[in-house]
């Protein structure tokens, strides 16, 4: 038949169009056929005739067509079910690719921690809270790093179920400590003369043996150089020297009581009398003199290098404290009670100077002022002793002195102690049986 949508042929038995797809009208009904022979009626598949034998080909060609309309119907609908099963595919990978990139922007809920079998009550004893916790197996998080730090776990806390995508990192207080920079003092020997020792307090290595005297040398008042490579000191008995930490050769200087360098290192003032002598750090040549006008002794350089505290001796056993413009001008007293007020050392910043002073032990406490000389704060309290020759940290929390806390071989020697300026926390840094002098220790940081 002619179709009516394609305008091709298609067989009379074909019910829809193999191209378009749209139905196709019906057939007229067929009549039963006749044989070409006897003219008798014969059923549609009849062959042959079975009145008179003849074949009827009429009757085969219908039935040959019956068959190909079956296969037309049969390859049509094999085609309608391929095409169905090949969007049913298409259109579940579409489904599995869409849910995949759900998954990966919103996170996968299977990696969080399920929360425990056993919630332990608020009342819950907290051995038996931690028994239980050590008792019930934990399935790692894919966010748990490979070292597991100890945790604290405490009963009145839920933990929340919400876990971070990255762990913040912790943060980490240091600890201030007193272990800092390396001590240089002074020992008695057994000639009643005194080794120069070095400590380094980092390390904690055993002192080490700087200076020892061959014949009277009396070395007194060690001081570190800014950057801790050299301690200038003096002789009571002779020259004073500057001691080179990295070979420990000595060059020796004109006499210089109670030398101090500056801050750059330079200079090296001295005292003594109504006048300071500064000198060249590299040779000892005078530079210029620092009139202070009074009786000035132990002079030091402020840190930043325009100011000198120093002491004053006074009638009897009184010394005070005072401070002069490095360039001159008229000294400033600071702490100038009748008693001892002595041996200034500035903190690191120059707003402090510590110092020692007998206002309420005749042997000497540890103090501290500002640089105007208010805010005086006692540090030390050492009973049946003393506590002298104050020197800071590097850092400006703690303050080294000698004391008689554990032993003295005599008035002018003890142990050397820190003391932190927080809370007042002591520390014993040596132990030589009480022979470390007090004047003096100095304390700098390893460059």
């Amino acid at each position: 038949m002619l179709c009516p949508y394609c305008k091709n042929e298609h067989p009379d038995q074909a019910d829809f169009c193999p191209i378009t797809g749209q139905p196709l009208p019906p057939l007229p009904n067929i009549s039963p056929s006749t044989c070409a022979n006897c003219g008798a009626s014969l059923p549609v598949d009849a062959q042959p005739c079975p009145v008179c034998g003849a074949s009827n080909k009429h009757a085969g060609t219908l039935k040959q067509g019956a068959l190909n309309a079956f296969w037309l119907k049969s390859r049509d609908y094999i085609k309608l079910a391929g095409f169905s099963f090949a969007a049913l595919l298409i259109l579940a990978a579409l489904l599995i690719f869409a849910l995949a990139i759900m998954l990966v922007r919103i996170g996968s809920p299977f990696n969080a921690t399920q929360p425990s079998a056993v919630t332990p009550s608020m009342e819950s004893n907290p051995q038996q809270l931690t028994k239980m916790v050590n008792n019930t197996p934990l399935t790692p998080s894919m966010s748990v790093p490979s070292q597991t730090q100890p945790v604290t776990i405490t009963p009145t806390l839920t933990p929340s179920m919400s876990v971070p995508s990255q762990t913040q990192p912790a943060i980490i207080i240091p600890t201030q400590s007193w272990k800092q920079g390396i001590l240089v003092y002074l020992v008695r020997i057994p000639s009643g003369f005194n080794s120069m020792y070095m400590m380094n307090l980092e390390k904690e290595d055993e002192p080490q043996l700087l200076l020892q005297p061959t014949t009277n040398q009396h070395y007194y008042g060690p001081w570190l150089s800014p950057d801790s490579r050299k301690v200038v000191f003096y002789d009571l008995n002779g020259s004073n020297g500057i001691l080179d930490l990295q070979d420990l050769s000595v060059k020796l200087i004109e006499p210089c009581n109670s030398p101090t360098f500056s801050p750059n290192g330079t200079q090296i003032i001295c005292g003594g009398g109504g006048h300071f002598r500064i000198l060249n750090a590299e040779n000892g040549a005078l530079i210029r003199t620092l009139d202070v006008g009074v009786n000035g002794w132990l002079p030091v350089f402020s840190p930043d290098g325009t100011e000198v505290a120093f002491a004053v001796f006074g009638d009897g056993r009184s010394t005070s404290i005072w401070r002069i413009d490095a360039a001159g001008g008229q000294p400033v007293s600071l702490a100038s009670e009748p008693f001892e007020n002595y041996c200034p050392a500035w903190s690191p910043d120059g707003n402090w100077i510590a110092y020692q002073s007998s206002a309420v032990n005749a042997g000497s406490e540890i103090w501290i002022m500002d640089r105007n000389g208010e805010n005086k704060r006692q540090i030390t309290s050492t009973s049946g002793g003393w506590s002298r020759g104050p020197v800071w940290s590097p850092d400006g929390n703690w303050l080294a002195f000698v004391s008689t806390r554990s032993g003295s071989v005599g008035d002018e020697y003890g142990e050397v102690f820190v003391i932190s300026l927080d809370n007042g926390e002591i520390f014993q840094v040596t132990n030589t049986d009480g022979t470390v002098l007090d004047w003096r220790i100095t304390w700098g940081q390893i460059r």
